[in-house]
């Protein structure tokens, strides 16, 4: 079909032929974990929704093999249930998060690294908040490494130390309570995440958070 020979109203009619072919063309992947069920809908690799909410697709940019990549490897014997299925149209593949591998029951796909753990087990991945934020409350004690780094107490606004020999950097705990206030929420992944990785514990009154340090400069607390 040659577009140049069409006058205004052609185009006009074409134009909507090809929206709906385009709209026809959005796929729907029910993903099922323990943590979760729901339907994705992707109208391209950066657009989709999820019950109607435009999803983030960012976290999906690693990730898009798992989806779509042929799977052309010989299956080990795989251990337990599945951690995450994924089903679109009559074909399902199953996510096995420990092993790195990727099945649709006959061939299988492996993926190295963390990158498993960053597949959306939970809507909340590609549509929960995008800002977040946690109040520092009194009394406050930090451990590293199940160390006790310090322990403050809030009189009035001011934060005290019971301990008036320790030597404390105040303007860092002012940045760092002023941080959590609130504060961008990047990504989101799953808890194993954690597994061999820096560890800070935060009690604030009666809350408890942890804290894991993912890279060189990114945390993540577990909600």
């Amino acid at each position: 079909m040659n577009w140049r020979i069409y006058r205004l109203g052609c185009v006009l009619m074409t134009t909507v032929i090809a929206f709906s072919a385009w709209a026809q063309a959005a796929r729907r992947l029910n993903i099922q974990s323990r943590y979760d069920q729901y339907d994705l809908v992707l109208n391209s690799k950066t657009s989709g929704t999820i019950d109607g909410k435009a999803a983030n697709l960012k976290v999906l940019d690693d990730l898009w093999p798992v989806l779509d990549n042929p799977l052309g490897n010989e299956c080990p014997a795989l251990k337990g249930q599945a951690d995450v299925t994924l089903k679109e149209g009559g074909k399902t593949r199953s996510i096995y998060i420990k092993q790195g591998l990727v099945t649709d029951g006959k061939s299988c796909l492996n993926v190295g690294g963390e990158g498993l753990l960053y597949f959306p087990v939970h809507r909340e991945f590609l549509i929960g908040p995008k800002r977040d934020g946690i109040a520092l409350k009194s009394p406050l004690k930090i451990f590293r490494q199940g160390v006790k780094m310090l322990e403050l107490k809030k009189q009035g606004d001011t934060w005290v130390s019971d301990n008036p020999d320790l030597l404390l950097n105040w303007d860092f705990i002012e940045r760092f309570e002023n941080t959590l206030r609130e504060f961008d929420v990047r990504l989101r992944v799953q808890q194993d995440i954690a597994a061999g990785k820096t560890k800070m514990l935060m009690q604030s009154g009666d809350q408890t958070y942890e804290f894991f340090k993912v890279t060189g400069v990114m945390w993540a607390v577990k909600r």
